[in-house]
């Protein structure tokens, strides 16, 4: 092709691409127009426009601080005909930060459904390792949906490092008995990763959870999977004797998550006849998994 020939061509692409542009133009300006018209008042002249209309996209700045506060114990689940639709911030202050109106219900954080408040620490996690920008939040107002976008302030990633910091700060060194768990004489390894252990052994773990408390935890979103290590773990403990070892990370629990400990027992509790406890856990980065059959 000539030179010249090349030349009317990239004019061609440039016409085609300014008249893409205006129709978009257009089609952004109808969209606008329709929704002013949509919140205007009979009578009150031009349409107000708050972060209060239903039916509309908001653009809330958010400090990253603000951000991970957003935790399982500031949330609560709301049932509409029995079934999940998300979950609704209970800190009035939180709420008022994050741009959210009494009775907003979160539907989705990230693109991630939220049916339980154990939902927003997978949904947490995995939005502050990739350090977005802005995070998009699907919100139930006035049962109209809307998007809320989240327009981080700040660095998530040192913010997320600081809240764990402070929890830490919290943890107390649980008290140990100086004897041996009674319990540890009935569990059997079978291997590394296999034990075995009486029923009578798994009601006596599953009634009294302070077996399993004999060590500090905290919480761990390596690779954006949530989980919790363990450390200061002493031998001569339940939780030791089936397996478990200082720096372990226990992702899951018969095929739940389990971010926390106190989620791992909540799991524990709601199968009393299982026959089979399979604890996934990562050790020295590596996928492990602990059978513990129950007979």
């Amino acid at each position: 092709m000539s030179e010249r020939g090349v030349r009317m061509v990239a004019v061609g692409a440039s016409l085609v691409a300014v008249a893409m542009a205006g129709i978009a133009t257009v089609v952004v300006i109808k969209r606008s127009a329709s929704v002013v018209s949509d919140t205007a008042v009979a009578g009150s002249g031009a349409a107000i426009v708050t972060a209060a209309t239903p039916g509309l996209d908001v653009s809330v700045p958010v400090a990253a601080t603000d951000f991970v506060k957003l935790r399982r114990e500031v949330v609560t689940a709301v049932t509409t005909r029995g079934d999940t639709i998300g979950v609704r911030v209970t800190d009035p202050e939180l709420r008022k930060q994050l741009g959210l109106l009494d009775g907003d219900v979160i539907t989705a954080l990230s693109g991630r459904a939220l049916k339980r408040e154990w939902d927003v620490i997978d949904a947490i996690s995995g939005t502050t390792m990739l350090d977005p920008r802005t995070i998009f939040v699907e919100v139930s107002r006035q049962n109209t949906p809307v998007l809320v976008r989240w327009a981080i302030q700040g660095d998530l990633r040192a913010a997320q490092r600081a809240a764990r910091a402070d929890s830490m700060g919290t943890l107390r060194l649980p008290s140990v008995a100086p004897v041996a768990d009674p319990l540890v004489a009935t569990i059997t390894r079978v291997d590394d990763t296999h034990f075995e252990m009486p029923r009578a052994t798994a009601d006596k773990l599953i009634g009294d959870p302070s077996h399993l408390k004999s060590a500090r935890t905290y919480p761990s979103t390596i690779l954006a999977s949530p989980g919790f290590r363990i450390f200061a773990l002493r031998p001569q403990t339940a939780i030791a004797a089936l397996g478990l070892a200082n720096g372990d990370v226990v992702r899951g629990l018969n095929g739940s998550t389990t971010p926390t400990m106190d989620r791992f027992i909540e799991v524990l509790g709601q199968m009393p006849a299982a026959a089979t406890w399979s604890i996934e856990i990562e050790r020295r980065r590596l996928p492990i998994m602990i059978t513990i059959t129950v007979k």
